[in-house]
């Protein structure tokens, strides 16, 4: 049984004199005043012209390039916000999208959790479904395969939720003994489950629990363990997998929802559809971030520390004598531990003027948990939904990646024809809630598919790429994934077979040792990946950095 719920959002969860020197051949960026338009459009464009400017020039041209993308994503955002956002209010693209949503009512009447609600909802909060069939795992399949992708999942998901329920607006109330019986009726839950048996098996399961490891197992088994989920998740398991249950405990909404956020996100899409007809790539693409990272900021997690940086000396600029002045601050450093030594678990020395503290605190943040629980519950019934009828009908899917799955090419509309007569949409198609293939292979204008996969974990697999042009001709190419590995250590590897990829992955595929160098030297460019490591609180370039793949 659950203990311990607070469902107030009122609950707590407390934790506990100067040197100068000079420095030369530096620039002055400050208070300089701003050139006139057709200056820096002309300062720049120097891709055109020859490049012997000494350093003080290019540093300036660098950061007038920087604000000429700044300045034009700000103009993006304008429009497409309805000059309501701005890119200089927020840090990043999930933090504006979010008061974007707060801006236009979407989460008016949604009440914010923290404490141990925040905690037991979190619990029931779970990521997109990355696995390989387990009847396919490291074996080579030959034959015409399709990569199915869903259109915009997450939007997708958002625009479902709010058309079929709703963000649940109120407080969140605990269920009582009695009302536990009724849990289907109520709005939205997240609850507290014990499996007892499984009666259904599917290729790819959908039941999700943690292993003795602490990793995300996905099963056709009851889990030893009770279950943290929402409802919209207990409902698949019953429709999709037909379990026996018991509903221990929970929490409920059951007030008004609220739906507008399913219409922003419409709006939004419908825009970039017509950013991308109009060929407008750069409006097409910030509105992709929008949708995508319009969810992000409900799931935010909880900071038990926070991280300071301590100069120990900071830079001034000497107008009159046109040089900067290095100002040494003595015993800065000693003076922050003295005073902040109760708060500080520990620190490290980044360089010679700059220390890496890091302190305990206390979170005292609210977030909308229960929100992005949903998003993401919906999202996997978007996929469930096709890989039962896929299941029912024994299609074998090889291999999902939250949005995406691998299915022999002639099933494709086999299934889209099955699931329109269980669900009476359309499945394939570029609008919300639909599907599409979407190998991708240059110079190709026909139907692209796998004629060679191998799949050895997650994301970590090889496409053996075809694809017949109109004219007849076929080209051919791969696509490729494997976790922790640079495109670089993968094509450096790849060279030692005489059948490049292929002849790598099924090597790999036979439970062979193999060790990759992630930034090789490329003899014939001569140049090599660049890569960092930190060693005694400095940044240095790693000379050779190797990892041994084994599956």
């Amino acid at each position: 049984m659950m203990t311990n719920i607070i469902v107030s959002t009122e609950s707590l969860d407390l934790n506990n004199d100067n040197d100068s020197t000079d420095v030369n051949n530096k620039v002055d960026f400050e208070n300089k005043e701003e050139e006139e338009e057709d200056s820096d459009e002309r300062r720049c464009g120097i891709c055109t012209e020859e490049f012997n400017r000494d350093e003080e020039d290019y540093l300036k041209l660098d950061c007038l390039v920087l604000k000429k993308g700044i300045q034009k994503f700000d103009c993006l955002i304008k429009e497409i916000t309805e000059n309501k956002m701005s890119v200089y209010e927020c840090l990043t693209i999930s933090s504006l999208t979010d008061r974007y949503m707060m801006e236009e009512k979407a989460y008016d009447g949604v009440y914010q959790v923290k404490g141990n609600l925040r905690a037991y909802i979190a619990k029931a909060v779970y990521g997109g479904r990355v696995c390989v069939n387990k009847k396919y795992k490291k074996k080579v399949i030959n034959g015409k395969i399709s990569d199915y992708d869903g259109v915009s999942l997450y939007p997708s998901a958002i625009n479902r939720l709010c058309r079929e329920i709703g963000l649940p607006k109120g407080k969140a109330v605990r269920y009582t003994k009695e009302e536990l019986k009724n849990w289907n009726k109520k709005l939205y839950s997240v609850l507290t489950v014990k499996i007892n048996k499984v009666n259904k098996i599917q290729q790819m399961p959908f039941i999700t629990h943690k292993n003795e490891d602490g990793l995300l197992e996905y099963t056709n088994k009851a889990p030893k363990e009770t279950l943290i989920i929402d409802s919209i998740t207990l409902q698949d398991y019953i429709k999709f997998h037909k379990i026996d249950y018991e509903v221990l405990d929970g929490v409920y909404w059951n007030n008004e929802s609220n739906k507008k956020m399913g219409e922003v996100i419409k709006r939004l899409f419908e825009a970039r559809l017509k950013a991308k007809k109009d060929k407008k790539k750069a409006l097409s693409n910030t509105i992709k971030l929008m949708l995508n990272s319009s969810y992000g900021k409900t799931i935010m997690k909880k900071s038990k520390t926070d991280y300071h940086i301590v100069k120990t000396q900071s830079y001034m600029y000497d107008k009159e004598n046109k040089k900067w002045i290095i100002n040494k601050k003595k015993n800065q450093f000693e003076n922050y531990i003295y005073n902040n030594f109760n708060t500080i678990k520990r620190w490290r020395k980044m360089n010679d003027t700059s220390y890496e503290v890091e302190k305990i605190c206390s979170d005292n943040s609210f977030n909308r948990g229960h929100i992005g629980c949903a998003i993401l519950s919906m999202s996997k019934r978007i996929m469930n939904e096709v890989f039962n009828v896929a299941n029912d009908n024994e299609y074998p899917i090889y291999y999902t990646d939250t949005d995406s799955l691998h299915c022999n090419l002639e099933d494709v509309p086999k299934l889209e024809a099955k699931y329109k007569e269980i669900y009476n949409k359309e499945l394939n198609g570029k609008n919300l809630e639909q599907f599409h293939t979407d190998f991708d292979l240059d110079k190709a204008d026909g139907e692209i598919y796998a004629t060679k996969s191998i799949f050895l974990g997650k994301k970590s697999y090889y496409d053996k790429l075809e694809c017949i042009n109109k004219d007849g001709s076929v080209i051919t190419g791969s696509h490729i994934r494997l976790k922790g590995i640079t495109e670089a250590g993968l094509e450096h590897a790849s060279k030692k077979y005489n059948n490049g990829y292929e002849g790598l992955y099924e090597d790999l595929s036979t439970g062979k040792e193999i060790e990759m160098t992630l930034n090789p030297y490329d003899e014939e460019e001569q140049k090599q990946k660049v890569m960092f490591e930190y060693v005694n609180g400095n940044v240095k370039t790693r000379e050779t950095f190797t990892r041994k793949v084994k599956f």
